[in-house]
Order: C-alpha cells, then structure tokens, then sequence
C-alpha cells in the first residue's frame, strides 16, 4: 500500500491530534473488528483496540510514548459498527476490562463497555 491509501484524519484525541489512516476504512459502510487477542509488553494484550494499529500509516512507532491513550484515539476514530474482544478478551488472560488502561480510558470516552453481565453474550457452537 502506497501513501496514497492513507488520509490525514483529525481525532483531537487523548494523544493524537491527527494521524493518517487507511482510506478504504474510514470509507467502508460498515466495519466489523475481530482481532486475534495476544500479549504484549507495553499494552498488556493486543486485542481489539491495538488491532487498529494495522490502518495507520505514518511511523507508527510514535504511538509508543502514550499507547493505551493512542489506542483509544484511533478506536474513535474508526468507529466500528461491531468489535468483538478487548474487556471479555481480557478473561481468556485472567484479567478483567478493568485491568487494562485503554479499556478502562476506552469505557470513559463511550467506546464500549466492560461490565459484562450488562452485555448480551451469545455463545456458539463452531
């Protein structure tokens, strides 16, 4: 993907005042974000907010300095219509949504919810 895939966003956010992002998904009608959960060392885990890392374009590096803050600024900024992880993710690590910050910055800007019992959660059979 060339630069020209990338746009300039402004998201006035908690770290990143704006950042280039991929067109095609701030474009997209409807965006459905379901990442593959794993650890890491700055973040905890990588679930569904880091996944966003994957639209940015520019040196993504910078985002380092304030993650968890950085996370939620582009989370804002994608708007996903569906994300499937990031609090209940946190179970399958023996955490809780609490425990991680940008979840926790992510419930107190309206990005979702990490008290569980108050989702409707639907198990499956594969």
């Amino acid at each position: 993907m060339g630069d020209r895939k990338y746009r300039d966003v402004r998201m006035n956010g908690l770290a990143l005042k704006s950042w280039p992002l991929y067109t095609d998904i701030r474009e997209a009608y409807k965006v459905i974000n379901v990442p593959i959960a794993g650890g890491h060392g700055l973040s905890t885990l990588t679930p569904a907010m880091k996944n966003w890392t994957g639209v940015m374009g520019g040196r993504r590096s910078r985002i380092h300095r304030n993650i968890d803050e950085s996370f939620v600024d582009i989370a804002g900024a994608v708007k996903p219509a569906l994300t499937v992880l990031d609090a209940c993710g946190a179970t399958l690590f023996g955490l809780k949504g609490s425990d991680l910050e940008y979840v926790r910055l992510g419930v107190r800007y309206d990005l979702g919810v990490m008290d569980l019992p108050k989702l409707k959660i639907r198990r499956i059979q594969v």
